[in-house]
């Protein structure tokens, strides 16, 4: 061997036990990674309680951040190509599934281990499926429920409404707060109830022939006259619920009913179970003291529900980091809806969020809820052009049964039968 190549040998393993003599002191150099930085649109009203939620998560995965996004005034982000996830009900991801817009879950399902599809209610995660994808994991169910003004109550002596409670409860007491001369009424019906629609079928009638898989419209059943006729005598025989004149006069303007709700002169209405207090009303906040209770039954116990899921954007980067925060943010005891999660709804936390009578509510609703899938949503313009035309007119006095069957015969035309 030359000097020269020995010198040569000697310098390189002089300099590897330099630098292995460094690597010893100090560790192994590894590259510094950013966290996955995934962005959560939130409905405005509720960017807070989502805003403690990601501070939660961050700290438990320092290898993700999740970026809480709101906009006054919106529910639904602008495009889904800046953000990442976000909230829908069932209904809003038919369009976006069409668009390719959202991300099919059921790969991540079918590789989570720590995740089991029978921990949700009955039905809230087939609300989102479609042949074999699943587009969103459900978190919460929207129940219609019958909210009171207490105070009324209290000052009339009435029986608050509870669970188990009939129609002849209802009437008695929106009998007992009534004063349409003081434009105070027992009962009043809000653009978003819908409310004939579950008086129907708690009477045992219908409005579609099968409510999992509709083919035709039923409004001339024999059962739905009789409901319809019940709830016109509530206006024209017991006016508990006001005349359209009534209404004008007591309840004016484009807001007028939530306005008479929200400053204490109905007794009576149904609503959504997110809307209590009127959290989610924008103008209007509930001034009086109000309770909450099931809807009441007749022939048997029926509301419909909404329910509502996180979806994953198609345009993501991070799917694995997503699905994270997906499972993580589903656990979670949502306060303004009834869990989705079985043990949720029934677990003390949620009670001790809501308060007893809120979970009350949402617990026995949620036992007689038919879910709105995007099947019976298809159904809308039928609703629309001939159902409710046929209730308005009911309302200005045309007789039930004739309303009714006009309707079954503009509903036949719409969809060619």
């Amino acid at each position: 061997m030359s000097a020269r190549r020995g010198l040569g040998l000697r310098a390189f393993f002089i300099l590897l036990a330099i630098v292995l003599a460094g690597c010893c002191e100090s560790g192994p150099v590894v590259p510094t990674l950013e966290p996955a930085a995934i962005t959560f649109f939130s409905p405005y009203y509720e960017a807070e309680y989502y805003q403690l939620l990601a501070d939660e998560f961050n700290d438990i995965h320092p290898d993700i951040h999740v970026q809480v996004e709101s906009a006054r005034g919106q529910e639904y982000p602008s495009d889904f190509y800046s953000v990442d996830v976000f909230v829908g009900s069932q209904l809003y991801g038919v369009q976006l599934q069409a668009q390719g817009d959202i991300l099919d879950m059921s790969p991540f399902i079918e590789h989570d281990l720590a995740f089991d599809p029978s921990d949700f209610l009955p039905g809230t995660l087939e609300a989102f499926s479609s042949e074999d994808a699943v587009w969103a994991i459900p978190f919460g169910i929207d129940p219609l429920v019958m909210y009171y003004n207490r105070d009324l109550f209290d000052a009339a002596g009435a029986a608050y409404p509870q669970t188990g409670w009939t129609w002849e409860d209802f009437l008695d007491a929106a009998l007992a707060v009534n004063d349409p001369e003081a434009n105070v009424f027992g009962y009043v019906s809000t653009p978003q109830s819908n409310d004939p629609i579950p008086f129907i079928y708690q009477h045992g009638g219908k409005i579609l022939d099968d409510p999992a898989e509709p083919t035709r419209t039923t409004f001339d059943d024999p059962l739905t006259i009789e409901a319809v006729e019940w709830y016109a005598d509530l206006i024209h025989e017991y006016n508990v619920i006001p005349t359209s004149e009534q209404q004008r006069s007591a309840f004016p303007g484009a807001n007028g009913t939530l306005q008479g709700i929200a400053h204490g002169r109905v007794g009576m209405w149904i609503g959504a179970l997110s809307e209590r207090g009127g959290m989610t009303w924008q103008r209007q906040r509930w001034e009086m003291n109000w309770g909450v209770a099931p809807l009441p039954r007749d022939v048997q116990s029926m509301t419909l529900a909404d329910v509502r899921g996180y979806y994953i954007s198609a345009h993501t980067q991070y799917h694995e980091a997503c699905w994270q925060w997906v499972t993580f943010v589903s656990k979670q005891p949502y306060y303004r809806l009834a869990p989705a999660h079985e043990a949720l709804l029934y677990s003390e936390e949620y009670e001790e969020e809501v308060g007893s009578r809120v979970a009350a509510a949402a617990r026995a609703s949620i036992e007689h809820a038919v879910l709105v899938t995007p099947r019976l949503a298809a159904f809308g313009q039928v609703l629309e052009e001939a159902f409710l035309p046929a209730i308005e007119s009911v309302i200005e006095g045309a007789t039930p049964e004739e309303a009714m069957i006009a309707a079954q015969g503009q509903a036949e035309m719409i969809l060619g039968q």
